[in-house]
C-alpha cells in the first residue's frame, strides 16, 4: 500500500474502506509496528508543494514533489533527483523515459 503522514508519523495504509459515505483507513506505524485503525481519510496529513507530472507510454502519474510517495516513485523507478530537476528547469524533456514537468 502507500506510505502517508498521520500525526507527524510515516504510516503505511493498510486498508481502506467506505462506511456512510466518508473513507476510513487503517495504519501501521513504519518505525514502530503501532496500529491505527479507523481513521478518518480526511485526518490524514495532506502533502503540501509544488505537483510533478510523469509521463511515459499511456501512464500519467502526478506526485507532489517532496512527498514519501514521491520519493518512493523516485526510488522504484531508479531515477535521479538531479535528472528530474533537469526535465522541470528545461534543460532535458525526459529521463529514463519519464517526460516530466510542471502540472
Amino acid at each position: 500500500m502507500s506510505l502517508r503522514r498521520y500525526n507527524d508519523r510515516q504510516v503505511m495504509v493498510e486498508r481502506i474502506w467506505d462506511y456512510d459515505g466518508t473513507q476510513y483507513v487503517d495504519l501501521k506505524d513504519v518505525q514502530n509496528g503501532e496500529v491505527y485503525q479507523g481513521i478518518r481519510i480526511d485526518d490524514l496529513d495532506k502533502p503540501k508543494g509544488v505537483a510533478i507530472v510523469f509521463e511515459k507510454d499511456d501512464e500519467v502519474i502526478e506526485l507532489i514533489k517532496g512527498s514519501i510517495d514521491y520519493q518512493h516513485f523516485l526510488q522504484e523507478n531508479e531515477l535521479k533527483e538531479m535528472f528530474v530537476e533537469n526535465c522541470l528547469k528545461g534543460i532535458t524533456k525526459t529521463h529514463k523515459g519519464f517526460i516530466i514537468h510542471y502540472k
